[in-house]
């Protein structure tokens, strides 16, 4: 018990230091919601695309026994997390917390990894479209990221494989230190495959589904909106904008979608946390 609770204490610290960090980043790089015509189309967009979202990995984590309302307070938290931070540092946040609730790290980081891979699966299959529609222009990001979606589709394949015939090597061996070691490592390593293998059966294809329409409503809300089409072109705007999220970088309240993504998803955990104090506080049931 005490030391269940020294790990509970533990995880509200990270919390606060990461929630901090990133509301001084999001500050810090200026906030932009265009007019209020445009703030409603974005509203009405990360609504549908957030609600997407959701589902695909909740979908990933069924079976999993963790109910829907402390569900949506991680994916509302997190969510925000993952759009501030750049270089993608926000999943690594997400996979701790979804592994705090699961009771297992390497499951969490498998559920981030299968959801990274899909979203990012569909966005370079969304601007493979646009690039061949020629709406958008060339973008060397692009290709580098389909290289890498590709090899680690290759590694996910061999894994078995590989992982037999190390295993077997490993064991006819004379012990030693770093034999243990190493079958250690492998077996973390085949447990996790395990575990990235059970979400991907049956729902990967349902998850690269519902991300491809995530991100066709994500496009179409951005340029119905108008907010980044000034005195440029939708094509060259859209693919900055989808360079930008491939890459991970970029001032996130400097895009109007973002910000209105942000405050809306803010708004929803705080909500919800304060829904789940007043059950608490009136003798409700988790």
């Amino acid at each position: 018990m005490k030391h269940r609770e020294k790990y509970s204490l533990f995880y509200g610290l990270v919390n606060i230091i990461v929630l901090l960090v990133t509301a001084v980043w999001f500050s810090c790089g200026g906030i932009c919601f265009g007019t209020i015509r445009q703030t409603a189309v974005l509203l009405l967009t990360a609504i549908f695309v957030h609600g997407i979202k959701a589902l695909r990995l909740y979908l990933a984590m069924f079976g999993k026994n963790i109910p829907l309302r402390r569900y949506m307070e991680q994916y509302c938290k997190t969510a925000v997390v993952s759009m501030i931070l750049p270089f993608k540092l926000g999943d690594i946040f997400r996979a701790y917390c979804y592994g705090y609730y699961l009771c297992n790290y390497l499951g969490g980081a498998a559920l981030i990894v299968l959801d990274r891979f899909t979203d990012t699966l569909a966005l370079v299959t969304v601007m493979l479209v646009l690039r061949s529609a020629h709406v958008s222009g060339a973008v060397p990001l692009l290709y580098v990221l389909l290289a890498v979606l590709l090899g680690l589709l290759v590694c996910y394949m061999l894994f078995p494989s590989m992982h037999h015939y190390w295993k077997k090597y490993l064991l006819r061996i004379n012990a030693s230190r770093r034999r243990n070691r190493m079958l250690l490592f492998m077996e973390y390593a085949e447990y996790a495959y395990k575990q990235l293998e059970a979400a991907v059966r049956g729902r990967g294809f349902i998850a690269y589904i519902l991300s491809l329409a995530a991100w066709a409503a994500e496009t179409t809300g951005l340029a119905a909106s108008g907010s980044m089409l000034s005195v440029r072109e939708t094509g060259p705007a859209l693919s900055e904008y989808l360079t930008v999220v491939l890459a991970g970088m970029g001032p996130a309240g400097q895009n109007p979608f973002v910000s209105v993504s942000v405050v809306f998803m803010a708004v929803c955990s705080l909500l919800l946390h304060v829904i789940r104090i007043g059950r608490k506080r009136m003798g409700w049931r988790k």
